[in-house]
């Protein structure tokens, strides 16, 4: 039942049109997408529309080889690693964020949810960690449909 309620939570949002893209990494205020594979972990419930969240982006990553691996290669396949090196691959990175404007009545620290919303960075937001210092986060509004 539980799982059941977090999904009608994040459904409850009014949503834009649906964006299938990924967020894309590094973050940046303005970006838009949404969480890779749709997977949101609740790391920290902080009031009755806030979380702070792992989510996760797509980036790129470049495949490359060692100078001690390339120096064992043969001369010509070496040279022409070098020359036309492999593209970069996708990748998923974790992210932890802020997440604002989605009910948390019905979620609670550790839960995996499923996004069924596109969001946009907002912004940074900093908080005090429990050793005493500073951390600042992106902030993760979902993107909702005006009224009209």
């Amino acid at each position: 039942m539980k799982a059941l309620s977090i999904l009608i939570v994040l459904l409850v949002a009014p949503v834009a049109a649906w964006s299938a893209e990924p967020l894309k990494d590094p973050l940046k205020v303005g970006n838009e997408g949404t969480s890779r594979g749709c997977r949101i972990k609740v790391l920290q419930v902080f009031d009755e529309k806030t979380f702070r969240a792992e989510i996760y982006t797509e980036g790129l990553e470049s495949r490359q080889i060692s100078i001690d691996a390339l120096s064992r290669m043969p001369p010509a396949k070496a040279d022409d690693y070098i020359k036309h090196p492999p593209p970069p691959t996708k990748v998923s990175k974790s992210k932890t964020v802020f997440i604002v404007g989605i009910p948390t009545d019905n979620i609670a620290d550790g839960d995996m949810l499923t996004c069924s919303n596109s969001f946009n960075v907002t912004g940074t937001k900093s908080y005090k960690t429990r050793l005493g210092g500073t951390k600042t986060l992106y902030v993760l509004e979902p993107i909702t449909v005006a009224k009209h």
